[in-house]
């Protein structure tokens, strides 16, 4: 069983972030606007996007890497940088089973949200949602 609540705890301690509203079983980081954020962030600052995810079973995972290959021109062109994802190995403190966790990082709300309404992207996005079954997106800046 996924427990978010163990991982928003873990992360308060770290990160000041802003969870978004749940749109199905994928939660995204909007309100009434796609891409933008519940809460008073400051939309010219730079922020990390915590991207964990669940794949579906039976190809979701091969599926979410061609995603990432289709995506990643897209994220670069609008100021998107990652460093690497990881696989959760071990609960240490509560109950948590993501298949997929990283971070990416953005210049501001602007691009991400340019990101987010690319044509180019918006072509590609669905490999996405046949990829995952749950999702939580989550802003965060460094403290």
């Amino acid at each position: 069983m996924v427990r978010r609540s163990h991982l928003l705890m873990i992360l308060a301690g770290t990160f000041a972030c802003a969870a978004a509203p749940p749109i199905g079983r994928t939660l995204v980081a909007d309100n009434a606007a796609e891409g933008e954020p519940r809460s008073n962030a400051r939309h010219d600052e730079r922020f990390f996007m915590l991207n964990v995810l669940w794949f579906k079973p039976d190809g979701g995972a091969a599926k979410y890497d061609s995603y990432l290959k289709a995506a990643r021109p897209f994220v670069a062109k609008h100021g998107g940088k990652s460093d690497g994802a990881f696989v959760p190995q071990a609960n240490i403190i509560g109950e948590f089973d993501a298949d997929l966790v990283f971070f990416v990082e953005w210049p501001n709300q602007k691009a991400f949200v340019e990101f987010i309404q690319d044509p180019g992207y918006q072509a590609v996005s669905h490999l996405r949602k046949e990829a995952i079954r749950d999702s939580l997106l989550i802003r965060c800046r460094k403290k």
